[in-house]
């Protein structure tokens, strides 16, 4: 599958976004409350589909997880380049094509964009590495929806921070 999906979906995070200032942004509604974007064993799936690697679990149910290393951060694969926020996340599949990946920011003022290379479409059951692109800062409600189950996570986008100087 080759191009972006738009997504969307309704979201339960909540913070305040960080403007950045090559983008001029709306405002968050929402509470001040942490985005949880923690990768934490508690939320981890009690059957992996699959080995993981040292730190490593699944977050999921049925034939869909998304892969982390636990202890880490969600929000640590982002990346601002080309005027946006990107990561790229794994997401294991047991189906026979890829799941159906959507992002919202927490007050439901934007929608994110996920993005499948034609080569790695093409591995399934497998692992598959989109590319998840995010407008704005916030914290963004990433889904991603097999045929026989899904895999939430919380992403925390934050402004880069700028480079000390040299």
């Amino acid at each position: 599958m080759i191009g972006a999906i738009t997504l969307m979906m309704a979201s339960g995070c909540a913070a305040a976004e960080t403007p950045h200032p090559a983008r001029e942004e709306q405002r968050s509604s929402a509470p001040n409350e942490p985005c949880n974007d923690l990768v934490d064993t508690r939320a981890a799936a009690p059957s992996p589909p699959g080995p993981t690697s040292s730190g490593g679990i699944y977050i999921g149910t049925g034939d869909t997880f998304f892969m982390g290393t636990q202890g880490r951060r969600w929000g640590d694969n982002v990346e601002f380049y080309a005027g946006a926020f990107h990561m790229k996340v794994g997401i294991h599949t047991l189906d026979s094509h890829p799941p159906r990946v959507s992002a919202i920011r927490s007050d439901g003022r934007a929608t994110g964009t996920a993005e499948f290379a034609h080569d790695e479409a093409q591995r399934f059951p497998g692992t598959l590495p989109p590319g998840i692109t995010f407008p704005t800062t916030g914290c963004w409600k990433v889904e991603a929806r097999g045929t026989t189950g899904f895999a939430t996570i919380e992403v925390n986008v934050q402004a880069p921070q700028p480079s000390p100087a040299s």
